[in-house]
């Protein structure tokens, strides 16, 4: 059986003002970390050193630049995990914001990815600066279930994260979904996730959402681990796997449903690529684009992006919208 790799420390550090707000002020911010391991298994480190800074630039309603961190275990198992790269950020209202994310790579933390690569995303924040009211939907909810039966047992934790809604109800969401399943041929873990922009049409709800399922061994070391990744699109009733009434049918009851259909790959091809874009002009007229989207074969690429063009004649000069795009 494997021995997962466990460090306890006690940390100080020092950090600029407003390091830790969602929505980061302008110009540069940042801080610095060290710690001493008062315990460990399976790691022989005797401290810790991290460091993060971050450059923003507003540029209508985006706020844009770059940042880096590194997070390093000292000892005889020592090693660093660093990144860096650029961001657009979003605000949300209420120390809240959506950022969009392209960065380097390069592991060497024991604890870490131990792998070099680019990684693109996005996130949903809330600073220390957020009110107390919770936006609407739930900034968090979710489920915990257990259960046995045939010499097997299972348990379940699901996590959903939601923003705060934006554009007239728009929304960004993210959910979890990790289970373990025991039995007498073998102990697994299976885990789901999903990400997605969704908006609210008429008594549904419309999105797009990338879909990622594994699976994987506790007991030992597997040598295949199953996996597909979806790249989704479809509707479903507001109270879907949550704790909410259905859809009302009159005499009949409710309707919980959901309706999906993707494309999907076991791995992602070279001819497929996953990417975020930034481009800003700033000046009397500015102007932003930031945008997450993927490049797939016979040149096509899909993508929702968040527009600012001041130059627009138009009252509304703001945007969030999905574009496909075929090169010729």
């Amino acid at each position: 059986m494997t021995r997962s790799a466990r460090v306890r420390l006690v940390t100080a550090g020092w950090e600029t003002q407003g390091a830790r707000l969602a929505v980061g002020p302008s110009g540069w911010s940042g801080g610095i970390e060290g710690g001493v391991a008062i315990s460990h298994d399976a790691v022989d480190v005797t401290g810790s050193l991290g460091g993060r800074v971050r450059w923003l630039h507003p540029v209508g309603s985006l706020l844009v630049g770059v940042d880096g961190d590194a997070d390093a275990l000292l000892g005889v198992d020592r090693g660093a995990d660093v990144s860096a790269g650029a961001l657009a950020e979003l605000p949300l209202g209420g120390d809240r914001r959506l950022g969009l994310t392209l960065r380097w790579l390069h592991g060497r933390n024991p604890l870490g990815l131990l792998t070099d690569g680019v990684m693109a995303g996005f996130d949903v924040t809330q600073g220390i600066a957020a009110p107390a009211a919770r936006p609407v939907p739930p900034e968090v909810s979710g489920l915990v279930a257990g259960g046995g039966g045939d010499a097997s047992a299972l348990a379940r934790l699901l996590v959903r994260v939601a923003s705060a809604p934006f554009l007239q109800g728009t929304f960004v969401a993210a959910e979890v979904d990790a289970n373990v399943l025991t039995a007498s041929t073998g102990n697994e873990l299976f885990y789901l996730y999903d990400a997605g922009v969704a908006h609210p049409v008429g008594r549904l709800i419309a999105g797009g959402w990338f879909y990622h399922r594994s699976n994987h061994l506790l007991d030992h070391p597997n040598d295949t681990v199953t996996s597909i990744n979806v790249f989704e699109g479809g509707i479903e009733t507001p109270g879907y796997g949550k704790a909410e009434p259905g859809l009302p049918l009159g005499a009949a009851g409710g309707l919980d449903a959901r309706l999906r259909a993707g494309w999907s790959s076991p791995d992602l091809s070279p001819d497929v690529r996953l990417y975020v874009a930034f481009e800003f002009e700033s000046g009397d007229a500015d102007r932003a684009i930031a945008a997450i989207g993927t490049s797939l074969p016979r040149g096509w690429d899909v993508r929702i992006e968040t527009r600012h063009e001041e130059q627009l004649f138009g009252r509304e000069d703001r945007s969030l919208m999905g574009v496909a795009t075929l090169y010729f």
